[in-house]
């Protein structure tokens, strides 16, 4: 899949998790740059943004398990701050996470953002929030370029053809 349609998912699911789209794109890039491919980040970050913000699955799940939780607390959280409480509230257990979370692909990306990702997530973070420039002028400067490269690769096919063409031209010439 193109970036445009991952991102795309991914920000809707940040949207109905209250994540903001900054917070979201940053824990993307964290995530692809450890798991095997953009996909399995991809689901794994839509994964953990969906189970991660069925607050009151969350609360029932949590008393369950015995651990307590704060559902209003939780909801005025940013992203890295709820995993951070999911991680206090279950005393960094991962079977207790994933017993909270339920879906094992949100296990896997809350363990990368709570270990060693973390510094990761808040430079991308950072490096995000203090871009220069719209989204709208990232992504024409991001078209020009590919516009760009196309524009090569169409000029080096036509001299390919340009140069086969003249070959066989005088291979045909002579059968006919």
């Amino acid at each position: 899949e193109d970036y445009a349609t991952v991102i795309g998912k991914i920000s809707i699911n940040a949207k109905q998790a209250g994540v903001t789209f900054t917070e979201a794109n940053a824990a993307f890039a964290t995530l692809t740059n450890v798991m095997p491919s953009s996909k399995q980040a991809a689901d794994s970050l839509n994964a953990l943004m969906q189970t991660s913000s069925r607050f009151d699955v969350l609360t029932s799940r949590a008393k369950s398990l015995g651990l307590t939780f704060n559902e209003n607390a939780y909801q005025s959280m940013n992203f890295a701050q709820r995993l951070a409480y999911l991680k206090e509230i279950t005393g960094g257990n991962q079977e207790e996470m994933s017993k909270l979370l339920g879906r094992q692909n949100a296990v896997a990306a809350a363990t990368i953002h709570l270990t060693n990702k973390s510094k990761d997530y808040e430079d991308a973070l950072k490096g995000i929030s203090n871009a220069h420039g719209t989204l709208q002028q990232a992504f024409e400067k991001t078209s020009q370029g590919f516009n760009q490269q196309m524009a090569r690769v169409n000029a080096a096919v036509q001299v390919v053809m340009i140069t086969i063409g003249s070959q066989l031209l005088p291979v045909l010439t002579n059968m006919l």
